[in-house]
């Protein structure tokens, strides 16, 4: 038996939990966005601060230096910050992904202008698409942030319930 066969069909049982509690997730998530927002915010923040304090220690018992102390320091600020005002943390980030994703839609335009004649025709198409698609996500995420968090974690719990569904298939 190959090894794909043995990890989809040797333990059935693990692929049917995970699909159960990736569609659970999902349902979470897509019932209550903003307190999943809130909980993964949260979590990331407590990384940031426990992060941030092994770093100071390692840093003090190593004679790490001072570039492991900023770094523990900063960490524990952020950590901070994003567990004490997540609403705010979450539109920051909210902004910086609609940036992103707009810059992402620029730039895959640009790229297929620049490679025009090495891109198969219908490949063409489709990156531009995409690329009109993100720059158009991207705007909408930056001018409307609030609409922007939800769509972001919408997309989230969509994508492990389809996800825990096709486990289950």
């Amino acid at each position: 038996m190959l090894f794909e066969q043995k990890v989809f069909t040797g333990n059935w049982s693990s692929l049917v939990w995970r699909g159960i509690i990736a569609i659970i997730i999902g349902l979470m998530i897509l019932v209550w966005p903003a307190i999943s927002v809130v909980a993964f915010l949260r979590l990331i923040s407590l990384v940031a601060i426990i992060g941030g304090i092994m770093a100071v220690i390692q840093a003090i018992r190593t004679k790490g230096g001072w570039p492991l102390i900023l770094e523990g320091i900063m960490s524990i600020i952020i950590g901070i910050i994003v567990f004490s005002m997540p609403g705010m943390s979450a539109l920051v980030i909210t902004l910086l992904i609609g940036f992103w994703m707009l810059f992402i839609g620029i730039f895959q335009i640009i790229n297929v202008i620049q490679f025009y004649q090495v891109l198969p025709n219908t490949g063409k198409w489709l990156i531009i698409l995409n690329g009109i698609v993100s720059i158009l996500f991207g705007i909408i995420v930056m001018s409307r942030p609030l609409l922007g968090v939800l769509l972001i974690v919408s997309y989230v719990g969509v994508y492990a319930l389809l996800f825990g569904v096709n486990l289950l298939i």
